[in-house]
């Protein structure tokens, strides 16, 4: 689809905001709905990521597909960029524009300028202002494979105020996607999330016992 994987973002947070997020975490009625918004055959995309990212991705559903994409790519880029200002006053437009996993991210649609952003600005703001940092820092609780790191380097370094903003930040973010979008979206989660550990990382057989086909192996 157009866009790659920012079908999944896009499509997840559409469905939760109306009244479908029972569907965001069933293979068959997901790769459904995604078919309709690309109104062609795609292969089978699932949405691998905690609530919690439904929370950022809310708004962007507001807006139609295309439009989304653009906003998302854009935003990214410029908190990505404005963020490498603060380490390199001279060439960081360039390096912003030239870094190769830029082009890969906007190509594929995904979430990786967004991350470094994330972690970019939570380092400039650490020393200085640490609470502040710490909030920004628990937008990572949308990436469980990295946001482990985090508590552990800032207890590791003492930021104890850093500390404070990231439980409270990420303990925020927990209780509005419980209160929009139901308790039951966890356990299906979790389930979910067991299911995509099992057939990816663990037998390699992908998700063709979900769709029966070949393809998604």
């Amino acid at each position: 689809p157009f866009g790659e994987d920012f079908i999944n973002f896009w499509s997840a947070a559409r469905l939760a905001i109306t009244g479908r997020s029972s569907s965001i975490y069933n293979f068959t009625a997901f790769h459904d709905f995604q078919v309709s918004v690309v109104s062609h055959a795609i292969d089978l995309y699932h949405y691998s990521y905690p609530p919690t990212l439904l929370v950022i991705t809310a708004p962007f559903a507001l807006l139609p597909y295309p439009a989304a994409w653009v906003l998302w790519q854009g935003l990214g880029w410029l908190a990505f960029a404005t963020a490498l200002r603060q380490f390199s006053r001279k060439y960081w437009l360039l390096i912003a524009f030239a870094w190769p996993a830029v082009l890969i991210n906007a190509i594929g649609g995904q979430a990786g300028c967004w991350t470094a952003a994330i972690i970019g600005w939570g380092l400039i703001l650490l020393p200085k202002r640490p609470m502040i940092a710490g909030l920004i820092l628990s937008l990572l609780a949308v990436k469980p494979q990295l946001a482990w790191l985090v508590p552990l380097a800032l207890l590791a370094g003492r930021d104890w105020r850093a500390f404070a903003g990231l439980a409270i930040g990420a303990g925020a973010m927990v209780i509005v996607a419980t209160l929009s979008f139901g308790i039951s979206i966890w356990p299906a989660y979790a389930q979910h999330a067991v299911l995509l550990k099992q057939v990816i990382l663990e037998d390699g057989t992908g998700l063709r016992r979900q769709r029966g086909d070949p393809r998604h192996g």
